[in-house]
């Protein structure tokens, strides 16, 4: 088993880190890799950084092109990716050595058709967190027990990092026209489509939590993607997996919710999008109540939700206030 795989690496405004995630890539124990470093119109010095590193190894190439989008670089990385496979790593963030033979060892042990590992979340005053690791072994899962694990944040994210994928199949999903939530959509299609996942505990991928990254930059209304994603994908579900549904209803509901709290954070809020976050928290919130394993503060807010939104802000706003 050496098969090419392809790593995908958007690439903007990250000219101090560059290097470090491309170094973690090139130390790899599985060698046969083809790296694409996707230059998204960067106003720095990246696509410098990017030229001189494919210089330095053959298995690097650069693609440069105009800014488009985190997820349209991934999509245009894809559709020039030769490998078998393909992972993603973001520009900021490092590998371990062993991330990309261990996915790999993953599919090919239990013929699943994506691997995923653990991450751990470094800080940037230096604390760390990891994120859905368990042991060193790993388990097989089916499409259910994996869109259920995933919905209950017990097996891995929906972000494209931390998994392998087969190239052709990530090929055939058209990127939307989401701005945020695009790794989700992405994510779960493929999750439906597969037959098995495996998902190993071992922490392999460092995600760095930056305070001038992108994810930490204001504005509570660019949060109604996630509002948008499942609606999109709800009758995808209702078609595909109906056997998921109560598990689809549960993490809309919780997605609405912190959607609507940050929302808030707003000075004036869209009206019609406040009351169709609001008509879907009461349309499914029974589910988000009755489901053994939902988030305590979940159903919290789903009683909450009975006097009005209002109150969860405010209760919400209170408890925060309370924890300074």
């Amino acid at each position: 088993m050496n098969e090419k795989i392809s790593v995908v690496v958007p690439v903007y405004k990250t000219e101090k880190y560059l290097e470090n995630a491309v170094k973690s890539l090139l130390s790899q124990t599985y060698q046969n890799l083809d790296i694409i470093l996707v230059d998204d119109g960067s106003p720095d010095h990246c696509g410098e950084i990017c030229d001189r590193l494919a210089v330095q190894d053959e298995r690097i190439r650069v693609l440069h092109k105009s800014n488009g989008g985190v997820s349209r670089a991934r999509f245009d990385g894809i559709c020039q990716a030769v490998g078998e496979y393909v992972t993603f790593i973001d520009s900021d963030d490092t590998v371990d050595p062993d991330y990309v033979e261990t996915l790999y060892q993953a599919i090919h042990e239990f013929d699943a058709d994506a691997a995923t590992c653990a991450h751990r979340m470094l800080f940037d005053n230096g604390q760390t967190r990891e994120e859905y690791g368990f042991s060193d072994g790993v388990i097989c899962l089916s499409p259910q027990e994996t869109i259920h694990r995933v919905f209950h944040d017990s097996c891995c994210s929906t972000a494209l990092c931390c998994k392998l994928f087969r190239t052709a199949w990530l090929r055939e999903i058209a990127p939307s026209a989401l701005a945020l939530g695009e790794d989700s959509y992405i994510c779960l299609l493929y999750f439906l489509r597969s037959r098995r996942l495996a998902h190993t505990g071992k922490c392999l991928y460092t995600y760095y939590q930056r305070e001038d990254s992108a994810v930490h930059s204001s504005g509570g209304e660019r949060y109604y993607d996630y509002v948008r994603l499942y609606d999109m994908l709800l009758p995808v579900f209702q078609t595909e997996m109906p056997q998921c549904l109560p598990d689809f209803y549960y993490r809309l509901v919780e997605k609405n919710i912190v959607v609507y709290l940050k929302m808030m954070e707003d000075p004036s809020p869209a009206p019609e999008k406040i009351k169709h976050i609001a008509d879907n928290i009461q349309k499914y919130k029974t589910y988000a109540l009755k489901d053994k394993q939902s988030h305590l503060r979940t159903k919290i807010a789903c009683v909450l939700s009975s006097f009005g939104l209002q109150t969860v802000d405010r209760v919400y706003s209170l408890v925060s206030h309370l924890k300074k």
